[in-house]
């Protein structure tokens, strides 16, 4: 009786033990997140950090809240976390979003230079995930996002250019690229960072057409994407209707 009165607490005890290891919210990726992004191609728009990914090991939907600290960000420089909902204005510090379990988020954070701001330096953020029902559940990551003069995109002579038109648009978005390296891809984003289109470029044309018809009116944010993910320009635009 005794002995089968102790197995049954170790067996508690090993089940107690393997929850609460389950029970957890975590970074997939080590930090800090290192990112270099140009000023020059911003002209005052955002750059991003890479993407970092949460995984949700609680057991059950889980509400996430995450938290973004600055730990040291130079004057005038904007900071925002995007997260899978949206892209937030800085002026919002913290948020929350669902997520299941077992499933991964993703979050990175931009980073807008204003043009009467300083151009050089490295903000330092730090980002805390935590369950809202159980906060000592919490994961944290750090990003540094500097800003320096990207490499390799003067490569390819002074004579580069990038020309988009009409601007504004109604119908189709032209661009026009000459001399310029070989482009991966275009993704367009909302001022507010939010993804709205990715296409691919036939690298024999010169003058690739993107439909712009379906966008609401607004400003975007043309990005001309380097074959090893790099950003090599950005323009913006608006669309009309």
């Amino acid at each position: 009786m005794l002995k089968n009165y102790t197995f049954y607490i170790i067996l508690s005890l090993l089940i107690n033990f393997v929850s609460m290891k389950a029970q957890d919210l975590h970074f997939l990726d080590e930090g800090p997140v290192v990112t270099s992004i140009d000023p020059y191609l911003l002209g005052g728009s955002i750059g991003f950090s890479q993407e970092v990914e949460l995984k949700n090991d609680i057991v059950g939907k889980t509400t996430v809240v995450w938290e973004r600290t600055l730990v040291d960000v130079p004057e005038g420089w904007e900071v925002q976390v995007c997260d899978p909902i949206t892209c937030w204005l800085s002026s919002i510090s913290t948020n929350s979003f669902l997520l299941d379990s077992g499933d991964k988020a993703k979050l990175k954070i931009g980073v807008i230079i204003p043009d009467d701001a300083e151009q050089w330096g490295t903000a330092h953020v730090s980002l805390k995930a935590y369950s809202f029902a159980n906060p000592t559940i919490f994961d944290t990551i750090d990003f540094e996002v500097s800003s320096t003069v990207a490499t390799g995109i003067n490569d390819f002579g002074n004579n580069k250019d990038l020309r988009i038109f009409p601007n504004p648009v109604v119908n189709n978005l032209n661009i026009e690229l000459i001399n310029y390296p070989q482009v991966g891809s275009f993704e367009v984003y909302t001022l507010l960072g939010k993804k709205v289109a990715t296409f691919f470029p036939d690298n024999n044309q010169k003058v690739i057409q993107y439909a712009a018809y379906d966008l609401p009116q607004g400003m975007y944010l043309l990005h001309v994407i380097a074959a090893d993910g790099r950003i090599l320009e950005t323009k913006r635009f608006s669309k009309v209707k």
